[in-house]
């Protein structure tokens, strides 16, 4: 049981981590998964549906990429349709995470979400639910499958715009909680993320602030290390995916959040029961402050 465990941990951290450290691509190569990118001029200057169709449906992967990108910015409508049906001929992608996304698909959904409205929404749903439905391809682990991974968690963090909507809401606490026969914990911690997120807002939790204490006081530890995170080889707890998921919202609050984080920090009881919680708090901390000195080399590097 303790191999499959330490097995269980490496596995889920592994599909933590997105820098080129753990994969071959580089910075630029995640820009363009990312959005990151600026659009040819001759397809910025198609102004309608039908100018930009005939690259949506070029040889060419960046030109199909740029081509979704500008349907979203000119958001007619009428370009979902097309969009949809390109995301059905696009090739499945091939390898693990992050390397086999499908740098099309992550665009098109990119598309709809800025697109908006009822179709746009409906569309994203019918690729989540045909997704989660047919599974991923590894039957291992699906971070083994780049193409599942990316188009899961792409649209769940699209279909956010929509949070207010009770759908939407229960979708993300679903999925946080169904647990699947091939471990899934991305999925659910990206699913759990969502949900907190929007549950804070309904809150009216908005402030960095106010964001530091809500959830550093609901944080109970860092969500990996013990057998107990585990409900078996690959599976988080409920309790562990909460507190990987508040610990990732506490880390994107960045410098703004440190003195807050800090004063928290600070205000934690004494004693053994606390431990796992200043463990956990102790750790966003440092993960910012690693950041920031990242930043700043990348700076130093540039200039």
């Amino acid at each position: 049981m303790k191999k499959f465990f330490i097995i269980g941990v490496a596995v889920c951290l592994l599909s933590l981590m997105e820098n080129s450290a753990y994969a071959k691509e580089g910075p630029e190569w995640f820009r363009l998964r990312d959005g990151e990118f600026e659009i040819p001029s001759e397809i910025q200057k198609a102004s309608t549906i039908s100018e930009v169709q005939t690259f949506l449906n070029s040889e060419v992967q960046f030109t199909r990429m740029a081509a979704a990108k500008r349907l979203g910015e000119l958001g007619d409508r009428e370009g979902i349709g097309l969009l949809v049906e390109r995301f059905a001929k696009e090739p499945y992608g091939v390898g693990m995470s992050p390397g086999g996304a499908s740098l099309v698909k992550l665009e098109i959904i990119r598309a709809l979400g800025k697109i908006g409205g009822e179709e746009a929404k409906d569309s994203l749903l019918n690729i989540f639910s045909t997704y989660r439905k047919r599974g991923p391809k590894s039957k291992r682990h699906v971070w083994y499958d780049g193409d599942y991974t990316s188009v899961v968690s792409a649209t769940l963090e699209t279909l956010y715009r929509w949070r207010n909507e009770r759908e939407i809401f229960d979708l993300f606490k679903s999925v946080y909680l169904e647990e699947r026969k091939i471990p899934d914990c991305y999925t659910r911690l990206k699913a759990y993320e969502l949900y907190l997120r929007a549950k804070m807002e309904k809150e009216g939790v908005i402030s960095i602030e106010q964001s530091a204490k809500y959830l550093s006081r609901r944080l109970t530890g860092t969500g990996a290390g013990r057998k107990e995170d585990w409900v078996r080889p690959g599976v988080n707890s409920l309790e562990a995916l909460r507190n990987m998921a508040i610990m990732v919202i506490l880390e994107s609050l960045g410098e703004p959040g440190l003195p807050y984080l800090e004063k928290e920090l600070k205000n934690i009881p004494s004693g053994p029961s606390n431990t796992r919680r200043r463990e956990a708090l102790n750790d966003v901390i440092k993960n910012i402050h690693r950041k920031i000195a990242e930043e700043e080399k990348q700076r130093d590097s540039r200039e």
